[in-house]
């Protein structure tokens, strides 16, 4: 009998058809308040406008957060995140439309003339889980 529970237990421990799990790390977390906001992002065409998958987390500890992305299917991303320190929903910037609020994306690519294209922000996920850093 105990035999078969484990059995039952270990397939639904599996990753479910074609989908795994997106474990982010996310970095240089400088103030605990407010609120990250994360898009996921399958094609160059939704990026940035419409994310596949949406998650906001209370931000209550500096330096380091861990978030868990469940039942992503497998394929090609690309991940931007900003920590919306003041909580009104939207990534504040300066008259020039430089950001004002902390912000990251997958690969970490240079942002230095705006925010990177897909390509350079895209990643593999075609694991159980697929791990990355993202540093702020």
């Amino acid at each position: 009998m105990m035999l078969f529970v484990w059995m039952y237990l270990s397939l639904l421990s599996l990753p479910q058809g074609n989908q795994g799990q997106i474990s982010l790390e996310i970095e240089n977390i400088k103030q605990a308040r407010g609120v990250m906001r994360i898009g996921v992002y399958a094609d160059e065409d939704s990026y940035l406008k419409k994310p596949l998958y949406f998650q906001s987390l209370p931000v209550s500890s500096t330096n380091l957060l861990t978030v868990r992305l469940k039942d992503i299917p497998f394929g090609t991303y690309a991940i931007s995140l900003y920590h919306d320190r003041n909580g009104n929903g939207k990534l504040d910037s300066n008259w020039m439309r430089i950001p004002k609020e902390p912000y990251g994306f997958s690969r970490n690519p240079a942002t230095t003339f705006g925010p990177p294209k897909f390509q350079k922000a895209a990643f593999k996920h075609n694991e159980e889980i697929t791990e990355l850093k993202i540093k702020l």
